[in-house]
């Protein structure tokens, strides 16, 4: 597995989790504004030979122990953000926060996402790139900021085609909803004023259903880490309130 490691030596661990046809890189903005608090580990989505979210989930679980990584603070986003609900569904003893951003417990719909998986095959993953950057940004910060736009669909150029449909395949059959009133961690859930792929309405469906947990919406689309500095603000402090 591919992971990089910043921030300083003794201090907490957070670990953070990448959207579907991101890579690491996306989360450079947290990276510095966390850098002098926190040690921080980010890592690559393998998608080939996973059939489940499990195996997401237990991926992430034997990089940390592989690390020696006792405890860490957790982050994702979209694809991410699921992954961070199984783990604190499954094993939340291992972590002690978690932020789940634009993302849900079941993620758009098994007939759209093999759509998505038939586009693929077809017409391969440029044809992917060239839509997303409407579905994670707002109009307003593709005009002005078309470089930090550039920047996030790069992550197409760096994904392999099967390892995006095994991705794919993933989504298309998660639902965690039934397993939320489990989760015993505080729990920060970050969503997208404008994102119509993670709604509003389901991030605070969401808060109803987990109990220490507190819903912020963003000025912002699905990547809303790109988007509103408030994201490092609310993490910051939702992390750093012990």
């Amino acid at each position: 597995m591919i992971y990089r490691i910043d921030g300083k030596e003794g201090r907490p661990w957070i670990v953070f989790s990448n959207s579907l046809g991101t890579n690491m890189s996306m989360w450079d903005d947290q990276v510095n504004f966390l850098n002098n608090d926190y040690r921080i580990l980010r890592y690559e989505t393998i998608g080939v030979g996973r059939k489940s979210i499990d195996d997401l989930g237990k991926d992430l679980l034997h990089l940390m122990d592989t690390l020696e990584i006792p405890s860490a603070h957790f982050c994702g986003i979209s694809l991410g953000g699921l992954i961070g609900q199984w783990l604190a569904i499954n094993a939340t003893d291992k972590f002690l926060s978690f932020a789940f951003s634009n993302t849900a417990p079941s993620i758009g719909s098994d007939e759209g996402w093999q759509q998505r998986i038939a586009q693929v095959k077809k017409e391969g993953l440029e044809s992917v790139r060239k839509a997303s950057s409407g579905r994670w940004f707002t109009q307003g910060f593709i005009e002005r900021y078309p470089s930090k736009v550039e920047k996030a669909l790069k992550g197409f150029d760096e994904t392999r085609p099967e390892d995006y449909i095994a991705l794919c395949e993933v989504l298309a059959k998660t639902n965690l909803w039934d397993g939320l009133p489990k989760i015993n961690k505080p729990v920060l859930i970050l969503a997208g004023a404008q994102d119509e792929v993670t709604t509003v309405a389901e991030a605070q469906k969401m808060g109803e259903l987990i109990p220490q947990s507190v819903v912020k919406v963003l000025e912002a689309s699905h990547l809303s880490n790109f988007e509103d500095p408030c994201f490092n603000e609310y993490l910051f402090n939702h992390i750093s309130r012990d």
